[in-house]
């Protein structure tokens, strides 16, 4: 029974956090988080996207002769993929804004 009390008051207080911050408050009040994502993370995005666009030329048209096939067709999906997954992450970023102010409003109008 002490259990579920705690619980409630927990309950209680992380429901009286949540109405008091919005997300925008979150997302972009702090100046680390905008230094971190525009100077450190986007940067590392696009060297990322473009390591990996050199990777699948190098490894499609300039490497032929080798002896195992599958590791060089291995090394391609892997880049593939790995600039697919940079690529939606890039997209999020930008639209993260977006999303977040349609979510605001809908919160604000409840």
């Amino acid at each position: 029974m002490k259990n579920c009390v705690v619980l409630n008051a927990q309950k209680d207080v992380y429901q009286n956090i949540a109405s008091n911050i919005t997300l925008k408050d979150y997302y972009f009040d702090s100046k680390f988080r905008y230094i971190a994502e525009v100077y450190i993370s986007l940067p590392i995005n696009i060297f990322g996207i473009i390591g990996n666009a050199m990777t699948f030329y190098i490894l499609t048209f300039k490497i032929k002769k080798q002896k195992s096939q599958a590791i060089i067709f291995l090394l391609i999906a892997l880049s593939f993929v790995d600039t697919l997954v940079l690529l939606f992450h890039l997209f999020l970023r930008t639209f993260r804004e977006l999303f977040l102010e349609d979510v605001n409003k809908s919160f604000t109008e409840q």
